[in-house]
């Protein structure tokens, strides 16, 4: 009896524990499949993101060259569209400058020690960092469309900058390319390429202004908006205004010709009040160095004018990089500095290069007249590039045009910090706001330019509302030319009907 009793206890231990092995065997079973089936279906979620992914596994590469205002944009505008879009893209910004200038403040930074450091802004404090963008401090020399690359040296920084046979040489790659070099003044001080540092560029302009305050006759070669705010400047920012003589020497009939002639009468009439000589059709055929620091213009008319120091506010298009490389693979010789601007499509595109885009002050469309050079045009040009270039790495055929009479010609020009001329097509403001206008526009670009909301959201409502903005007032101005004063306030709502409430209730 103890026996079998023993026995039955045996056989009910060895009976649990085959119960417990069959257990833990199954829960090993449950852990086993777990595993097996969370491996598949990430192996299956990693072969349809593999399958998703472009078929070379290298990223898009798109090269911007220029670092101006079209360059800024259409390489921050690529930036953040490919980035939406979840393309793998690297957007790579060639300049041989280190810093962001902010060109229309120029001529009152030759003239006024406090606003020099406020147009200069590092790219490393713009908003190109956190868009992605990498800026390269590299001068682009040639460029070859055949194999996709772009040849650089490292900039030097003084004026024997075009000497770049002993300087190491670097190639870039590209997929995608954008010109956006713009042109440079004969006069580098106001704009040039031959300070590539931040710090030598203010000294250059710290330089400018000894010179200009020593010099007792100052003449600007152009008539131009950059001649006209320099003359301004000096006249009401030198520390020897009372005793210095400005004169400006340009080959055309009026000021500002590429402006309405009421803003051209209306520069002249302010300038000769205030002492300054205006040669008008005048065209200077030699400048001789008659001492130490004298000059001599002569013009073609026989007029010789003597000064201190001169300045020629008169610009000149970069040497034709892709010319250059067909030219040297050809065996002839190659352009000169002062070649055409680049032929392009109304859509930006380079007519003889289909991955190539061109913007700003290069570039010029077949068939249609020469477009405005200004940076608000300019900009408009990089983001229609932009566009455009994402399109075309997304292989889509429909391409963005620029059209020259959709966006408005403006222009502001400052005579003085309280006086100046806002041109808005054929309109023509004189007065306080123009000066207003034109310190509200510098605050808030390089607000924009160093990736302030304020100033992204106030260029992103000007851009979108300038055309409509625009035809208002040429229709406002016309109208007010036309009928009395008493009746301008109705004109002035059924204008405002015509654009705003009639489109909103044909588009439901």
């Amino acid at each position: 009896g103890i026996n079998a009793e023993y026995m039955g206890d045996h056989l009910c231990i060895q009976h649990s524990m085959l119960l417990h092995l069959l257990y833990w065997a199954y829960e090993l079973y449950l852990l086993a499949s777990n595993v097996l089936v969370s491996s598949l279906i990430s192996l299956c979620r990693m072969c349809r993101l593999l399958l998703r992914r472009p078929r070379c596994r290298e990223p898009k590469v798109v090269a911007v060259v220029g670092g101006g205002f079209s360059g800024f944009v259409g390489a921050r505008r690529i930036a953040e569209s490919t980035r939406a879009l979840g393309l793998h893209v690297d957007v790579l910004l060639l300049d041989q400058k280190e810093y962001f200038e902010y060109v229309p403040g120029i001529p009152r930074a030759l003239t006024d020690s406090f606003a020099a450091p406020r147009i200069l802004v590092p790219f490393e404090e713009t908003s190109l960092a956190s868009c992605g963008v990498t800026v390269c401090t590299l001068r682009a020399t040639a460029i070859d469309t055949r194999l996709q690359l772009v040849e650089a040296v490292d900039p030097v920084d003084d004026r024997s900058g075009d000497l770049v046979g002993g300087l190491p040489r670097h190639f870039v790659c590209w997929d995608r390319l954008l010109l956006c070099p713009g042109v440079a003044y004969s006069a580098p001080a106001i704009k040039g390429w031959d300070r590539c540092r931040l710090e030598t560029r203010l000294q250059q302009l710290k330089w400018e202004r000894s010179k200009l305050s020593r010099a007792r006759h100052v003449i600007l070669i152009g008539g131009g908006p950059a001649a006209v705010e320099l003359a301004a400047a000096l006249l009401t920012t030198s520390r020897n205004r009372n005793e210095q003589k400005i004169s400006i020497v340009t080959s055309t009939s009026r000021l500002l010709v590429n402006c309405p002639p009421a803003a051209g009468v209306h520069a002249l009439s302010w300038l000769t009040r205030r002492r300054v000589q205006v040669h008008l059709g005048e065209r200077v055929t030699a400048i001789d160095r008659s001492g130490l620091s004298s000059f001599t213009i002569r013009c073609a008319s026989g007029r010789s004018v003597g000064c201190d120091l001169y300045y020629l506010c008169c610009s000149h298009p970069p040497a034709d990089l892709i010319g250059s490389v067909a030219a040297d693979a050809s065996g002839s010789a190659a352009p000169d500095s002062a070649a055409l601007p680049y032929r392009c499509t109304n859509a930006l595109a380079h007519c003889t290069c289909p991955n190539v885009f061109v913007a700003g002050d290069i570039a010029t469309f077949d068939g249609s007249p020469a477009p405005p050079r200004n940076a608000y045009f300019a900009e408009a040009m990089g983001a229609c590039a932009a566009a455009n270039v994402v399109k075309s790495l997304q292989g889509l055929q429909d391409m963005e045009t620029i059209a020259l009479d959709a966006h408005p010609v403006i222009e502001c020009i400052s005579l003085s910090p309280l006086h100046g001329v806002l041109v808005i097509d054929e309109m023509v403001l004189t007065g306080i706001l123009p000066a207003i206008a034109k310190e509200v526009i510098r605050l808030t670009k390089l607000d924009d330019v160093r990736g302030g909301i304020v100033g992204r959201l106030v260029w992103l409502v000007a851009d979108a509302s300038a055309p409509s903005a625009a035809r208002a007032l040429g229709a406002l101005q016309q109208l007010h030319g036309t009928y009395a004063r008493k009746e301008l306030l109705s004109t002035l709502t059924e204008i405002l009907c015509t654009l705003l409430i009639r489109p909103a209730a044909k588009a439901k």
